[in-house]
């Protein structure tokens, strides 16, 4: 009996030392690797939830693409003065205009960075500065002469352009013998970022 129970002992103590050598350092591994894989899964999910809004917000965007090209007709990026340029052309002969002469001018701000000498890092600074500015603004005068309809007409045409211009004086003196035929000028400014 006694034999018994030392050999009950010594297998009671085997499993524990079974226990403590083999199976609880597995436990413990596991352990470990289930806290990998569950901060793994909060990561995932993140990602996803970005994924998600990410795609939420690339088709809201594609929803509202039109809104955003005709903000940039209104103001584009960049003077665009070519295009400037054939609007007005066009628009003075849709009234039943001539047009006489259009100079651009930039802002006053503009003129009084380029007289200034800086130096690169300045220029850089200056420059970011600028980009980051919301609107600029781009001087316009216009020379065109016609009857006061067909003036009018004109400014109408420019207030129903797409492009902003904003028109701040005007002027008008009679041309020729005739007194239906006037020589406008406008002063205003158009508008880009």
């Amino acid at each position: 009996m006694r034999l018994k129970t030392i050999i009950i002992a010594l297998c009671l103590l085997l499993s524990i030392f079974i226990s403590w050598q083999f199976i609880w350092p597995a436990y413990n591994n596991f352990q470990a690797k289930q806290s990998v894989a569950d901060v793994k899964q909060q990561e995932y999910n993140k990602l996803k939830d970005l994924v998600d809004k990410l795609n939420e917000l690339t088709k809201d965007y594609k929803t509202k693409a039109d809104s955003v090209d005709k903000l940039e007709q209104i103001a584009p990026p960049g003077k665009n003065i070519p295009e400037l340029l054939n609007q007005f052309e066009s628009l003075s002969a849709q009234s039943g205009m001539i047009l006489h002469s259009i100079d651009f001018a930039e802002g006053a701000g503009a003129q009084a960075q380029a007289k200034q000498t800086v130096s690169p890092d300045q220029a850089a600074a200056q420059q970011n500065e600028a980009a980051s500015a919301p609107v600029n603004e781009l001087g316009i005068n216009i020379r065109v002469s016609g009857s006061y309809e067909a003036f009018k007409n004109f400014l109408t045409n420019i207030e129903k352009n797409l492009r902003l211009v904003d028109i701040q004086t005007l002027g008008f003196s009679v041309s020729g013998q005739q007194n239906d035929l006037y020589d406008y000028s406008v002063s205003g400014k158009a508008y880009y970022h």
